[in-house]
């Protein structure tokens, strides 16, 4: 991204939003409501606090418009939108014409706006000339787990799997915080951080009405974790993050209170005062560029190939369909990684791995968590933790693994961090990743 005379305002409100369901149901997915601008955004903003004063080179501009390019689903775009009300803010504050280009989606799961990042050619174009970009990553993938917590429509909860019947909203979780991990990447190498202000929001839990008091207390936790790991990967780059889960959430964080007039009466999208409190939010984090400079991050690709040393551990619990138990605690891999495209990240490989099956009428999902990573070599050590799902069907046998690293290195790679996600059905797999610099 070149540097303009506007400082670039990129404001990534990684909203993890809730995807627009199919049938327009209000829950853990996002409905998807028809966009309609509105001709006027009432309730103007209040004057800008001093710690969002525009770039003085904005202030100097006099024709050339910013560029603000919009990406998420309904959250930002259902009527009263967010995303017109903070355009009408930069346009305030700047005091200049905003160019705003939507690329915002409902009904679909943050794999899917990856693929979207790395794929889409107008998207990635828009964003390498943008000034200001405002995210909400979708999250579609905790619908049906979350439905199926909630016995929503007839479902069953007990097919959640796990000994504590969460195996499936867990499973949702790992890959979430996975393509989390990796939307950060690449959204940063389209924009670079020290040259654009990139901005995080996070988001309250989305429940039906009708919903369990009970059910909905089982979610409330995990979907808050999730939302903190989002700020804790925004911290990697310097990323503030405007924090409306707090905002609109109960103090037990299990619903969002009535009487606060910010949620519509389908318990998802904005009401007008929700709306303006999230720009306003969002405004507040200021217009000064704060992240890790792009020239920081260093892009790794190669390939893993299969363990040299594969040593089970405990293992129990009914054998099911693709494997022959369905528990496993301890499992030690070790190899050595030697193809990778940075030299500092190949070396010794070593892990501890748990596993956890449920099976479904044709397919069975695996919860993979590798609670000690490390990579040694003669420069210093990689450590750290990784989590990932592995999925086999009656339509294709292949067990296909997914899984996320997170390693934070010592020695000559103090202050460095090794992200990187292995992603294949038989050996090798793909490996995508980058290593960052990061405060301690």
């Amino acid at each position: 991204m070149t540097t303009r005379r506007y400082c670039a305002i990129l404001f990534m409100a990684t909203a993890l939003a809730c995807s627009a369901c199919a049938d327009g149901e209000g829950g853990v997915g996002v409905s998807n409501p028809t966009t309609t601008e509105p001709a006027t955004v009432s309730a103007a903003p209040t004057e800008a606090p001093t710690s969002t004063t525009p770039p003085a080179a904005a202030a100097e501009s006099s024709d050339e418009p910013i560029v603000y390019v919009v990406m998420g689903n309904s959250l930002l775009f259902s009527t009263p939108a967010v995303m017109y009300a903070y355009r009408d803010i930069l346009q305030e504050d700047l005091g200049v014409e905003v160019d705003m280009r939507d690329h915002t989606v409902g009904g679909q799961a943050t794999h899917h706006f990856l693929t979207q990042l790395r794929t889409n050619d107008r998207l990635r174009s828009d964003l390498a000339q943008a000034d200001v970009v405002l995210l909400v990553v979708p999250n579609d993938e905790w619908k049906e787990p979350g439905y199926t917590i909630m016995g929503m429509d007839g479902r069953d909860p007990t097919i959640c799997g796990g000994d504590d019947g969460l195996l499936c909203l867990r499973v949702a979780a790992a890959n979430y915080n996975a393509m989390a991990d990796e939307i950060f990447a690449e959204l940063t190498a389209l924009a670079d951080p020290s040259e654009t202000v990139i901005r995080v929001m996070d988001f309250q839990l989305f429940t039906p009405g009708e919903d369990d008091e009970a059910a909905v207390a089982t979610l409330a936790p995990l979907w808050q974790e999730s939302q903190e790991y989002v700020e804790t990967v925004a911290s990697r780059y310097g990323i503030p993050v405007a924090q409306v889960f707090d905002e609109l959430m109960s103090p037990n964080g299990i619903g969002i209170p009535e009487e606060k007039g910010l949620v519509s009466s389908d318990g998802v999208h904005y009401t007008e005062v929700g709306t303006q409190l999230i720009a306003q939010m969002i405004r507040e984090l200021g217009y000064e560029p704060v992240g890790v400079a792009s020239n920081e991050t260093v892009v790794i690709s190669g390939m893993l190939d299969a363990p040299a040393e594969y040593i089970n551990g405990e293992q129990w619990g009914e054998p099911i369909p693709g494997t022959g138990f369905a528990h496993a605690r301890g499992t030690v891999i070790r190899s050595p990684i030697t193809t990778l495209s940075d030299d500092r990240v190949n070396g010794d490989f070593a892990a501890v791995m748990d596993l956890d099956f449920f099976a479904g009428d044709d397919r069975m999902t695996g919860l993979i968590g590798m609670t000690s990573v490390t990579i040694t070599n003669s420069r210093g050590t990689w450590e750290g933790t990784a989590a990932g799902t592995t999925t086999w069907t009656t339509a294709d046998p292949e067990h296909m693994h997914n899984i996320h690293y997170t390693l934070l290195g010592t020695g000559d790679y103090e202050g460095l961090q090794f992200s990187f996600h292995t992603r294949g059905v038989d050996y090798p797999w793909t490996v995508t990743g980058t290593i960052t610099a990061v405060e301690h």
